[in-house]
């Protein structure tokens, strides 16, 4: 072999060899290069951190959110069972997951109380998601019901869309009494946006109707 054009002369060795920073990540699948002080590579799901294993950039799902991995700045380390996701704001949020097991598509609430004397269903709760690629989803829903007095009639229902997919009807035989709304649904090759709703409605008897912990939350199945 020919001498290198190097300040060390004979044969340039393989640990000798050194990645220019082109300031820029890698753009080819099977890419290396060093770019922000860091070794990065290409592949066919995006460019990742040779070192760490992370996405250096985030990963972009079919429903049109992305997903970061979160990482500690004190420690360079990602915390266990947390990583980022768009909001759909323009912002991040830090959300949980049990590893191997995907982190939750959709999740929206309403915590506080609200109350109402009328017999007309008052809307608690309502979300429509993003475009949603083909596909099956599962959605829990659930929120906590009551009523002001022994003889209150209380409903709450939970909608997907216009269809109602389950109703609580609860008379309530003392003051303090509740009852707890929960639904587990499986949404069967759905796309595009879907619609969520909670309501609620006083049906009966006296005083006021309440309800409180409204929640749902959505994964994709396949």
């Amino acid at each position: 072999m020919t001498g290198t054009p190097d300040a060390h002369h004979g044969e340039l060795l393989e640990d000798e060899g050194v990645l220019l920073s082109p300031s820029t990540d890698p753009t080819v699948e099977g890419e290396i290069r060093y770019s922000s002080g860091a070794l990065k590579a290409k592949d066919g799901t995006g460019v990742f951190n040779l070192r760490t294993g992370g996405p250096h950039a985030p990963t972009h799902h079919e429903d049109g959110s992305d997903e970061l991995l979160a990482q500690d700045l004190g420690s360079g380390e990602a915390p266990e069972g947390q990583l980022l996701r768009t909001d759909g704001t323009g912002g991040w949020d830090l959300v949980d997951y049990v590893p191997g097991y995907p982190a939750a598509l959709e999740y929206f609430s309403d915590n506080s109380t609200s109350t109402t004397t009328s017999s007309t269903f008052q809307v608690k709760l309502t979300y429509t998601t993003a475009n949603l690629a083909l596909g099956h989803y599962l959605v829990f829903a659930q929120a906590v019901l009551s009523g002001s007095a022994n003889n209150t009639e209380t409903e709450g229902q939970f909608l997907v869309g216009a269809t109602i997919v389950q109703t609580l009807a609860a008379r309530l035989s003392r003051v303090g009494a509740e009852f707890a709304l929960f639904s587990m649904y499986v949404l069967d090759e759905v796309s595009g946006p879907q619609t969520f709703t909670i309501q609620y409605r006083k049906s009966g008897g006296s005083g006021s109707a309440s309800i409180r912990d409204a929640r749902v939350i959505m994964w994709r199945l396949f």
